[in-house]
């Protein structure tokens, strides 16, 4: 299980989500403000699918209409599917090595897959 609360950092500033929903294989944190929320889900048949997702949701200037504000979603997704049974350990060695390179050079990496460099 999950910390209740837990912190993820963005741009330096702590956000404390708090869980807000469980479910069988599932749960839900968010912050209080609903801003910032993150699902934990697993789901197993054929294949074993584990899946953390944060969505952001913010106000921005609307491009169309000067002086509106609109609100904007952004989803950031980690899904991880393996065959049941596989050894854990191998696949915490897969994840990790992943997001070593993903976070490498200050994020080099990241930055180039949101440039839509492939």
């Amino acid at each position: 299980m999950f910390a209740d609360p837990f912190t993820i950092t963005v741009n330096a500033i702590a956000k404390s989500l708090g869980r807000t929903g469980t479910g069988i294989d599932t749960a839900a944190y968010s912050t209080s403000d609903r801003a910032y929320r993150v699902t934990i889900a697993h789901t197993y048949g054929r294949r074993t699918r584990r899946m953390a997702k944060m969505v952001h949701d913010t106000l921005t200037a609307n491009p169309l209409v000067s002086g509106q504000n609109i609100n904007q979603t952004v989803s950031v997704h980690l899904v991880i599917d393996s065959p049941p049974g596989y050894d854990t350990t191998l696949l915490k060695q897969d994840v990790d090595g992943y997001l070593a390179w993903l976070s490498a050079s200050s994020g080099a990496a990241v930055t180039k897959l949101l440039s839509g460099e492939s």
